[in-house]
């Protein structure tokens, strides 16, 4: 019995050794490696303010330049301050007058733009501008009703969606001091596209895309 003892004993001591001889080389390994690996650290990203665009902000591109000391050389970014006028229309019955859309970019840094409608007298070369420029704002697709009645598709609605606005022109335009608050015609959920009216001015039609 006594021999039994010291037999199992025997082998349980080797087999210790032999753990203990394979295990000493693993501890050696491991922490080598967890020397080697960097250490992480945590960065903290920082997010520039959000700047908004509108009306207290609004600058032409005339009143840039001239606030311009020294002069310079043209280039690209000159070149995107220029304003984009487009869809001229003559008035519906004397022709003298005509209405336009007036794009124009955010002075200095060009990262806003607005689109207005204005109005041009041929006789006397005078300009006046209608819609009041929001950035981030265009007004498009504009009909003359009768003499003095403008619908045009705006994303000035609170949604942010294209609907029909109502512009009413004034007997005496060239007087205009102030801009002209058009009155909102529709409050679809979707953007209006492709406004079109009939020439007696007595029915409309548009597209939703949904």
């Amino acid at each position: 019995m006594g021999f039994e003892c010291k037999k199992v004993l025997l082998f349980s001591a080797f087999f210790l050794s032999g753990a203990v001889i394979v295990l000493i080389p693993c501890i050696v390994v491991i922490a080598r490696r967890s020397n080697n690996c960097p250490v992480q650290t945590t960065t903290t990203m920082t997010t520039p303010p959000t700047t908004i665009w509108n009306a207290s902000d609004y600058q032409s591109n005339s009143e840039y330049y001239q606030s311009l000391i020294s002069p310079r050389n043209f280039d690209q970014s000159d070149n995107l301050r220029l304003d984009r006028l487009s869809s001229p229309q003559f008035h519906p019955t004397n022709g003298k007058s005509i209405i336009y859309l007036r794009r124009q970019y955010h002075m200095p840094d060009l990262r806003g733009s607005t689109t207005t409608l204005h109005w041009l007298d041929l006789e006397t070369n005078t300009t006046v501008q209608l819609t009041r420029p929001i950035w981030g704002i265009h007004d498009q697709q504009f009909f003359w009703v009768d003499n003095n009645t403008i619908l045009f598709l705006s994303n000035r609605a609170s949604t942010d969606l294209r609907q029909i606005f109502q512009l009413t022109l004034p007997a005496n335009v060239s007087q205009t001091a102030d801009f002209i608050d058009p009155i909102q015609i529709t409050n679809y959920p979707l953007n209006i596209d492709n406004l079109l009216v009939n020439r007696q001015a007595s029915r409309l039609a548009f597209s939703c895309q949904v």
